[in-house]
């Protein structure tokens, strides 16, 4: 009864973006390419090759390698530091001070190995510096609106609405700071069939990233691990994680319909 499938789902249930059994419903289905908090902005485009932000995910080293007219990695490609997204900036809070060689959180941005080595009585690298994996992280909002043309200003003030009147080009659980993030798209599987590990247990490091945040920052890899989290060992975005062919995992992490069933109900529908 694949029929079923989208027919009760939620802002934070979407059944033909979790369900194994009924994937392949609509065009969108997994976004794949996609990292956390960023929607590929292609739309089916293709790069000269043909090719679309998916593939980048993969090949971050070729962004801009092959565009055109009509595509542009770096501006529609999440793997590209494109994109459609809300953007969350880490600021540091160094305010002016330096450590004990009187250096200051812009010199850990090139030499992050050092955190927490130099630290003085008024400078901890830890707590200050957003390279140590620290700063205050502030969240600025899309400009792009919803169906109704109502952006996230709007969501501010209606979270409950979140996911409801997203379009083409606006996914509020993507793009507004005042909506949670689902656990559909983006946070359990990041590049090209991949799935981290850390996603199974909620796992993060000691500054609370999960392996979402190590897109983008694959050279910190290892760097924040503790003893639950390890990032070389259970991130796709570290060479790890478990590689997807033809396995296929359920996305909805505890995540029910309006009437309260999980994937597992669609699963026995359709048999």
């Amino acid at each position: 009864m694949e029929d079923y499938c989208g027919a009760f789902d939620t802002p934070w249930f979407k059944a033909n973006d979790m369900c194994c059994t009924c994937q392949g419903q609509t065009e969108a289905a997994l976004n794949l390419s996609a990292v956390a908090g960023c929607l590929d902005s292609d739309w089916n485009v293709g790069d000269s090759w043909g090719d679309g932000c998916d593939w980048y995910a993969g090949n971050p080293e070729w962004c801009g390698s092959y565009d055109w007219a009509d595509f542009t990695a770096s501006e529609l490609c999440c793997a590209c530091t494109g994109g459609l997204s809300h953007t969350t900036e880490c600021v540091d809070q160094d305010n002016g001070a330096g450590d004990i060689t009187g250096d200051g959180c812009d010199w850990y941005t090139n030499y992050p190995s050092g955190c927490g080595l130099y630290n003085t009585a008024d400078f901890d690298s830890t707590e200050m510096c957003c390279a140590c994996g620290a700063g205050d992280h502030v969240c600025t909002d899309t400009e792009t609106t919803d169906s109704f043309g109502d952006g996230c200003a709007w969501y501010a003030d209606n979270t409950e609405w979140c996911g409801f009147f997203d379009d083409a080009d606006f996914e509020a659980s993507n793009m507004c700071c005042g909506c949670p993030s689902t656990s559909t798209l983006n946070l359990a599987m990041v590049g090209t069939h991949c799935y981290s590990y850390a996603e199974d247990t909620g796992a993060t490091d000691w500054t609370n990233d999960g392996c979402a945040w190590y897109a983008g920052h694959e050279d910190l890899c290892g760097v924040f691990d503790d003893h639950d989290f390890k990032a070389n060992e259970m991130c796709c975005e570290c060479g790890a994680g478990i590689p997807l062919s033809d396995i296929c995992i359920e996305l909805d992490f505890g995540q029910t319909d309006v009437t309260n069933d999980g994937c597992d109900w669609y699963e026995n529908m359709n048999g």
